[in-house]
């Protein structure tokens, strides 16, 4: 029949301010080691005692990842039987539980090479013993709630647990717990216990939520993070020293906070005492910046305060925004020459790029052929698309798709048909936002001049040119002279 865990022992996945560091000398030998450590609310529990029956090794100190642990710090105990008959080992450490302490908790996971249920049944445990009477926190065995553990290198193992127990009743006394592992009856089976992040001392339940009002906002907006804590209404105790880490994402910007309580140089609200059930409110202000990398970000709180934290689940509150794609597309134009005459030829070279950061999507350039000016050919940078000429709109369009952080061009030859001032106008365009729109359309100034006459080519025949009086009157004055010559004078 499958063993119960112990009334009193109650088994979530948590992790606490107060911690046992377990350090490689500690468990380095075999054999019998006894050292005293003393556990105070502002003080940590130092090294244990251990005794072993059986195989080298059977205390290890192991920084390898394994099925959750280590559940603090970087290192975990691993209490193992070996591979002798019938072996065992025992972790022992000698504590006093300082006055007003309530809860003493650890990590624990028990792991076997044994099968399921098996008739040898080997097991691990937990005892505190305070001189007068022994009480039992923890048993496993093959008959406790397995699950496959290939990745430990053991056939089964329980979930990774935590065990919290009532202590009040050893308050300012000193106890001995004890965590034994047992190979029963065979050889070549190795089982064992897993165990991390001891801690004595009070218990509280801070929590933080984490929101922002607009989690879709364009560049350059201002948003605004509602950051809740609580001491939960089911805590224990009073939460003192309670601090919230926010450390605002790199896309976005601090602009202002709603209390002089939030230290925006080191991203730390003081939050202070918060009574069971009591919550506080900080509101941070931020500007969305134009992101180098990319388009969403978390910004993470983390709660903490000087009593361990028996949920800490609910320790960290995170708030998400998506910010849209941006490119900052632009054109730029040149010309061949800036004052051709009439009939000669001129090219515009026309130059997109994007600026970034992201992509562009469905890029369109388009120029508009001058007044006074005629369309001749168009060519394009080596693996781009060709653009088009439409004669009815006289607008040459380039559709360049895609495009990255890059400046193709195209170059648009024209021929100048009539003399006078004229321009020419180029834009492009994006589906993606542009967060400067400024660049987006420029205009290339042209001045066509009349064609110049070559001197050598000039006719040097003088035409006829009119006299000064007409000949009607030259007919008239001579006949008038003629009469007079021959009329008769009078006597």
């Amino acid at each position: 029949m499958q063993k119960n865990i112990p009334k009193g022992l109650l088994m979530i996945t948590l992790t606490f301010l107060f911690t046992l560091t377990i350090a490689g000398a500690a468990f380095a030998a075999t054999g019998d080691q006894v050292t005293n450590a003393t556990v105070t609310p502002t003080t940590l529990p130092l090294v244990n005692s251990n005794s072993t029956q059986g195989g080298d090794d059977q205390f290890v100190v192991s920084t390898t990842p394994a099925q959750g642990f280590p559940t603090n710090g970087s290192s975990y105990a691993n209490i193992n039987t070996g591979n002798d008959w019938e072996s065992y080992a025992k972790l022992t450490l000698n504590l006093t539980i300082p006055q007003g302490a309530k809860t003493l908790s650890f990590d624990w996971m028990y792991a076997t090479n044994e099968a399921s249920q098996a008739y040898f049944n080997d097991w691990a445990r937990a005892d505190i013993t305070d001189g007068t009477s022994t009480q039992n926190i923890l048993y496993a065995d093959t008959y406790s709630n397995l699950v496959s553990a290939s990745g430990l290198g053991y056939y089964h193992a329980t979930p990774t647990q935590k065990a919290i127990i009532d202590v009040s009743p050893y308050a300012g006394r000193s106890i001995r717990l004890d965590f034994s592992v047992s190979d029963v009856g065979d050889t070549g089976v190795t089982s064992a216990l897993f165990i991390d992040n001891v801690h004595i001392g009070p218990l509280a339940d801070v929590s933080v939520v984490n929101d922002v009002d607009d989690n879709t906002p364009a560049i350059g907006q201002l948003i605004k993070y509602t950051i809740r804590a609580y001491n939960n209404l089911n805590s224990p105790n009073t939460a003192t020293g309670v601090t919230v880490i926010d450390d605002l994402p790199d896309g976005v910007t601090f602009n202002h906070a709603s209390s002089a309580d939030y230290d925006s140089a080191n991203d730390v609200w003081n939050v202070g005492t918060l009574l069971p059930g009591e919550m506080k409110i900080l509101y941070i202000w931020a500007t969305v910046n134009t992101h180098p990398t990319s388009t969403s970000y978390t910004n993470t709180a983390i709660i903490s305060g000087n009593e361990g934290d028996w949920n800490a689940t609910n320790d960290n509150g995170n708030a998400t925004l998506t910010v849209p794609a941006a490119a900052d597309v632009y054109v730029n134009t040149s010309t061949s020459k800036n004052n051709p005459a009439v009939g000669e030829e001129v090219v515009v070279r026309v130059k997109a790029g994007n600026n970034g950061p992201d992509t562009a999507q469905n890029v369109i350039v388009t120029y508009k052929v001058p007044e006074g000016m005629e369309f001749v050919s168009l060519t394009q940078e080596t693996g781009y698309p060709a653009p088009v000429y439409d004669p009815t709109t006289r607008t040459v369009t380039w559709n360049l798709g895609n495009l990255t952080v890059i400046d193709p061009w195209m170059d648009i030859t024209l021929r100048a048909v009539s003399a006078g001032a004229t321009s020419g106008d180029a834009s492009v365009s994006s589906d993606t936002y542009d967060p400067v729109s400024g660049n987006n359309l420029e205009s290339g100034a042209i001045s066509v001049e009349q064609a110049q006459v070559n001197a050598a080519t000039i006719d040097t025949t003088v035409p006829m040119q009119k006299t000064g009086v007409p000949i009607g009157m030259i007919v008239t004055a001579l006949l008038m002279l003629v009469t007079g010559l021959v009329m008769p004078r009078r006597k």
